[in-house]
């Protein structure tokens, strides 16, 4: 009967600690002490991820990632976060001029302050130029999470990365794609699964949902005020950079040929730009 007894209170303590474990904050690090070239390649810099809920949402989710670089220049630098599922999150690009260095550098879905607002070196915790809680989708958190490096300037100045880790806890922000309807026109383009690029301008469809003046526009909706092709690109020096995107766009016809056509009641052209103030918070 002892020996039963003991074996039941070790199941009960291993189940106890296995929710304790679930509810708890978690953090990954990896140490990788290597160069950031300025070549302008694409380094990927991965963590594995095992042991969490085999779904990423409220309860617990990505909250936090934490880096260590040394750069001369920092606003060459490009850094991304990306979860296995492929979902890319900037944590910031272009900032900080030929400042120097991100030094226990946290980026943060509940700090205060934007990183894209202050100044190097980078010490304590800001909210990155991305959302994190993009990454709280439903996913699957165990797998391969990468770090992306970007050294947009190549053959000027290379850096060097230390360390790198990545934490999940309980409370975390979840993922909800907020606008169902707005009075204001829907502007939808679709590149079939293509980023756009800064350039070249790629083809896409664009369509145009606008009920007029005091009329609810549904994202939904199917009835389109414009409805066509169009070639499109990233537009702007440093807007690429930032979360909110302007765009420049070519409206064509079925043969690639541009057309001059009304949109939104402003005089026929076939250039256009969707214009995103995102530093301008008027």
């Amino acid at each position: 009967m002892q020996r039963l007894l003991m074996t039941i209170k070790s199941v009960v303590c291993g189940l106890l600690l296995l929710a304790t474990t679930c509810s708890i904050a978690q953090t990954f690090n990896s140490e990788v002490n290597q160069l950031v070239p300025d070549d302008g390649s694409y380094q990927y810099l991965p963590v594995e991820i095992s042991g969490l809920p085999d779904q990423l949402n409220s309860d617990l989710g990505l909250v936090q990632v934490c880096l260590n670089i040394d750069h001369p220049w920092n606003s060459d630098l490009e850094v991304k976060l990306v979860a296995p599922d492929g979902t890319s999150i900037l944590l910031f690009a272009g900032i900080g001029g030929d400042s120097d260095n991100f030094v226990n550098c946290c980026l943060r879905f509940d700090a205060t302050e934007y990183v894209s607002n202050q100044w190097a070196p980078y010490t304590g915790t800001f909210l990155p130029m991305g959302n994190l809680a993009l990454a709280n989708n439903g996913q699957n958190p165990n797998g391969t999470w990468n770090l992306l490096l970007h050294d947009t300037y190549p053959g000027a100045d290379q850096g060097f990365i230390y360390n790198w880790s990545i934490t999940f806890e309980p409370n975390a922000p979840e993922f909800e794609f907020p606008l169902q309807s707005t009075y204001l026109p829907i502007v939808k383009i679709n590149t079939g699964g293509q980023a756009i690029p800064s350039e070249p301008k790629i083809l896409a469809s664009m369509q145009i949902i606008n009920h007029g003046d005091g009329e609810l526009n549904y994202l939904t909706d199917t009835d389109y005020q414009y409805e066509g092709d169009i070639m499109v690109e990233l537009q702007g020096f440093t807007g690429p950079w930032y979360p909110k995107k302007n765009y420049d766009f070519d409206l064509v016809d079925e043969n690639g040929i541009e057309i001059d056509t009304n949109l939104l009641g402003m005089p026929d052209e076939n250039d256009w730009i969707l214009k995103a103030e995102y530093l301008d918070p008027t």
